[in-house]
């Protein structure tokens, strides 16, 4: 995605009283300092944390 990392649960997944699916969105700036420097440069990330 082009803001982070984008996961996606189905309600069985998350809980029974959710509906339809999920989309939780982590910030590239918040997952930037624990990624490898060949990941960050596999998805363009400067140290800012934009691509």
């Amino acid at each position: 995605m082009k803001d982070g990392i984008g996961f996606e649960g189905y309600t069985f997944e998350i809980g029974w009283r959710t509906h339809g699916s999920v989309m939780i969105v982590v910030p590239y700036k918040e997952i930037l300092p624990y990624m490898e420097p060949w990941a960050r440069q596999k998805f363009g990330l400067t140290e800012g944390g934009s691509a």
